[in-house]
């Protein structure tokens, strides 16, 4: 319950550290509820088709609303999603002594890696911060606080 509350709490809390353990735990919280969303307006989609006249087990039409439902649902998620991830990755990194612009510099690169078709680079960016952000906490405290507890 503790971690439901520190996820809302700090949902745009850039400053500070957060330890592996929240950081994965929150990170899996965060996909479960994109997940459930994702679920929820897949079967909006199917009961708006079957509203509407359609029948739903038409594949088209049970296709062209799902699609947009989901679409939907991307954009609406994207937005409420983005900030808190951004904000725990970014505690994450201070958390072993690196800075946001880490994770700026990642991005930047992966987005050009994923532009130009470079789909080694982009998966080695995509590994590198993965074990960045499996790193072990350091033990003291560091310039972005005290050792998360």
């Amino acid at each position: 319950m503790t971690l439901l509350l520190n996820i809302f709490k700090n949902y745009a809390n850039f400053k500070g550290r957060v330890s592996r353990r929240e950081f994965w735990l929150s990170v899996a919280v965060l996909f479960c509820a994109l997940a459930v969303f994702y679920i929820f307006f897949s079967l909006l989609a199917a009961l708006f088709g079957g509203l509407a006249g359609q029948n739903i087990f038409s594949y088209q039409s049970f296709q062209a609303l799902s699609i947009m439902a989901k679409f939907i649902a991307f954009l609406f998620l994207t937005f409420g999603y983005i900030l808190p991830v951004l904000a725990l990755a970014a505690r994450r990194l201070h958390d072993i002594n690196l800075s946001f612009t880490w994770l700026f510099c990642g991005a930047f690169l992966g987005a050009f890696a994923f532009l130009c078709g470079f789909w080694t680079l982009l998966l080695a960016v995509k590994i590198l911060f993965i074990i960045l952000l499996c790193l072990p906490s350091q033990k003291t405290a560091n310039r972005y606080g005290p050792e998360p507890k």
